[in-house]
């Protein structure tokens, strides 16, 4: 079906979408945060009440004896909105919290010493179908300071950091990250590249 709008109606329907992502995500927020208490109730787990989105997962590859993290994070990132209303400000602080916090929380649980100095951090984007998306999405900023603040890499700063970043068709929407030295990108890229991707 095609539509014909207006300039006007155009930016419109682009606030009103917006401002419809943006609840989506925060009723997602809230549900996982009651489930994750009724479930914290059922199995006498009380940190479990403090989740608002399903845990980051941490795999440990040996690849040649260089050691590469991969963390886990379920469903695509968040869309990010610079707006600065009161509803937008909110809904990034509770983006950037869970991105942060469920790193600091994957790492604290898996007792994760390893710092990489300087590091490479390659993000995979795993998408379900081939709808366009923009991959300069700066959610992902969140993911970078929350492997900062676990220690897991330096500083965010060109001589500590490199990134890299690339998408593929897969069987579920997430996001994949791996970690490791600078100097050891081919093994990231190698690791990385083992990704089950669905074909186009």
């Amino acid at each position: 079906m095609c539509f014909t709008y207006t300039d006007e109606e155009r930016e419109a329907r682009v606030e009103l979408f917006r401002g419809i992502i943006m609840k989506l995500e925060m009723a997602r927020f809230d549900m996982y945060r009651e489930y994750a208490d009724l479930q914290s109730r059922l199995q006498g787990e009380p940190m479990l009440s403090l989740q608002e989105h399903p845990v980051c997962e941490i795999t440990t590859h040996d690849v040649d004896g260089k050691e590469i993290l991969q963390f886990s994070y379920p469903g695509m990132l968040p869309l990010y909105t610079d707006e600065k209303d009161r509803e937008s400000t909110k809904y990034r602080q509770r983006v950037k919290n869970y991105y942060v916090n469920v790193t600091m929380e994957a790492v604290r649980r898996q007792n994760i010493k390893q710092q990489f100095v300087p590091a490479h951090v390659h993000m995979v984007h795993c998408f379900q179908d081939l709808k366009i998306r923009d991959l300069d999405n700066r959610n992902r900023s969140h993911i970078i300071n929350g492997l900062r603040y676990s220690q897991v890499i330096g500083d965010d700063n060109w001589q500590e950091l490199s990134l890299s970043e690339k998408a593929i068709k897969a069987d579920v929407n997430g996001v994949e990250v791996f970690v490791g030295y600078s100097k050891d990108m081919q093994e990231i890229m190698e690791i990385s590249g083992k990704l089950r991707q669905k074909p186009i």
